[in-house]
């Protein structure tokens, strides 16, 4: 299914009904609480709750940051999204470059959404409702993590905007000379491979994912490459091309309260999944 940026007809539907039919719609003006901050193995995570009633769908975000820097205070309009959509967010850290490396990051975001498996129901939260948001470099280890099956089943994968789904094939894209942000992440290819989304796809159980994407040069085309991947694996996928709409800045900060566009077609996703 492709989204239009024109509209999302059928996505709002399902998030003005679907969420409130589940009793934990929110309302246009709510805010999002202060944050609990949690331990789990090696770094830390915030949830924001936004009322008292148990079995509410949950919303793991996974920052972007290139590796290197970000945290889960990287949040954006986000939790105010989640809250009027009655969602609980948990916002999580994972350690960055130079003082790891990404095959350990992707253990830190596998180890973060099983916490939130096992121990969300506390917060209110329903691990089965459970949808995965990451974005740029959070969107790489969220994808490599649920797809290899090592962060466990979910109900959704939401892939925003992110180039390095299959690092062989970017590589050649940039004609074997990947810039150095990518050569610092993946400095080994004879581990492209495996810390490639796209080769991880039949490793599990596949959830429904919705693929976005921005203006960033080669995004549009590397997500083309995972989703015919996810699509021949029977997957099934959703998109949203924002090429023409946004910057790889403009595409995070567009998520919020109400909004249309990419911020629309994610509310529908999560309509339509928990």
């Amino acid at each position: 299914m492709t989204i239009s940026r024109r509209g999302f007809v059928a996505g709002a539907a399902l998030a003005a009904g679907g969420l409130g039919l589940l009793g934990f719609e929110g309302t246009p003006a709510q805010a999002a609480a202060r944050p609990v901050t949690v331990k789990y193995g090696p770094s830390e995570l915030d949830i924001y709750v936004p009322g008292r009633s148990a079995g509410r769908p949950v919303l793991v975000y996974v920052h972007g940051g290139g590796w290197i820097v970000g945290n889960r205070g990287d949040v954006y309009s986000i939790p105010d999204f989640a809250a009027r959509l009655g969602l609980i967010l948990v916002s999580v850290d994972y350690r960055k470059l130079p003082s790891t490396s990404v095959p350990w990051q992707a253990k830190d975001v596998a180890a973060a959404i099983n916490w939130v498996r096992s121990n969300i129901a506390r917060y209110g939260g329903d691990p089965a409702k459970m949808i995965v948001l990451g974005y740029s470099a959070g969107a790489h280890l969220a994808a490599l993590t649920v797809l290899d099956g090592r962060a466990g089943p979910v109900a959704g994968l939401i892939c925003h905007d992110v180039g390095t789904y299959d690092i062989a094939a970017l590589n050649r894209f940039y004609d074997g000379s990947m810039p150095l942000l990518f050569r610092n992440a993946f400095p080994k290819a004879k581990q492209w491979d495996r810390l490639s989304p796209a080769n991880a796809i039949g490793k599990a159980a596949i959830p429904p994912v919705l693929v976005t994407w921005s203006d960033v040069k080669h995004h549009p085309a590397m997500s083309a490459v995972f989703i015919e991947k996810l699509r021949s694996a029977g997957a099934s996928v959703e998109t949203y091309d924002g090429s023409r709409q946004y910057s790889h800045r403009d595409i995070i900060r567009a998520i919020a309260p109400g909004a249309g566009g990419v911020s629309k077609a994610i509310e529908g996703f999560i309509a339509a999944h928990v």
